[in-house]
């Protein structure tokens, strides 16, 4: 499919009424008795599941997307498999980071900040300059950012504390090192929604201008790769999809040295 076809199923994706829903969920999520399980058969698994299904085919093209899904079934043929073996299998037959942008659409509920990434600078470039979107789009996370965290730390932490404290307890406090890991290890582990993130950080009376930097670090470089990305994948920009990639790479590269970094020292200690 070609990228106008790839940008009308993005920017023309819509959900039922549910997802927009404040508690709405995710497309994955834990049914442990038989109501949770027949809410799961609900518009969120058939008519968000298959739009996703439908953009990805789009992103990779329909031959290439057929050849994951046949991949996919021959590898596990008579066997149990999960939606990562699906996503790895895509990944495996086109090439793209498939399974890193999947996690997202999944793990957390409404329409991930992804979409919007994306999306904004085949929108907005032509009234703003590719300049002025990626600055736009590093504002709107930066409020967001600084917008949670100050209801987490300024009303939401004293209300707890006192919740707590009536139930014969004491909120605990990190000291700096464990701040720095907190925020970190929120930063690059996928599937918890960018908001949460923010009010744990905040709930955990992290030190503003230490969440502020480390959360920018890492949340600057993500927006800015997904809009330049975005951008060249709808307009068939090859020098500037390349500089998209080689940034979402290093960001991706340095999450899992950290990660494995975490892993070492956890299993050190």
């Amino acid at each position: 499919m070609g990228d106008s076809q790839i940008a009308l199923v993005i920017t023309d994706f819509e959900m039922p009424e549910l997802d927009g829903l404040e508690l709405t969920r995710a497309i994955r999520a834990e049914a442990n008795t038989r109501d949770e399980i027949n809410e799961m058969f609900d518009g969120i698994t058939y008519e968000k599941g298959g739009s996703i299904l439908h953009m990805v085919e789009s992103y990779l093209g329909e031959e290439t997307f057929r050849q994951g899904v046949h991949n996919y079934l021959k590898a596990h043929m008579y066997a149990n498999a999960t939606a990562e073996d699906f996503w790895n299998a895509q990944t495996a037959a086109s090439h793209k980071p498939v399974d890193t942008i999947m996690a997202s659409f999944i793990a957390e509920p409404g329409v991930p900040l992804l979409t919007f990434s994306l999306t904004a600078g085949h929108i907005f470039e032509k009234q703003l300059g590719m300049v002025g979107v990626v600055a736009a789009g590093l504002a709107a996370t930066t409020i967001n950012l600084i917008l949670t965290y100050w209801l987490a730390r300024r009303a939401f932490r004293p209300a707890f504390t006192r919740l707590v404290k009536r139930l014969g307890y004491a909120v605990p406090q990190l000291d700096a090192a464990d701040q720095t890991d907190l925020v970190i290890i929120l930063r690059v582990t996928t599937g918890i929604p960018f908001f949460v993130q923010n009010y744990i950080a905040g709930l955990a009376d992290v030190p503003f201008a230490r969440y502020l930097v480390i959360s920018c670090a890492a949340v600057w470089t993500y927006t800015t790769g997904f809009i330049l990305f975005g951008d060249a994948l709808f307009q068939g920009k090859g020098h500037l999809a390349l500089v998209a990639i080689s940034i979402l790479i290093a960001a991706i590269a340095v999450t899992h040295m950290y990660r494995r970094h975490y892993a070492k020292k956890k299993r050190a200690a």
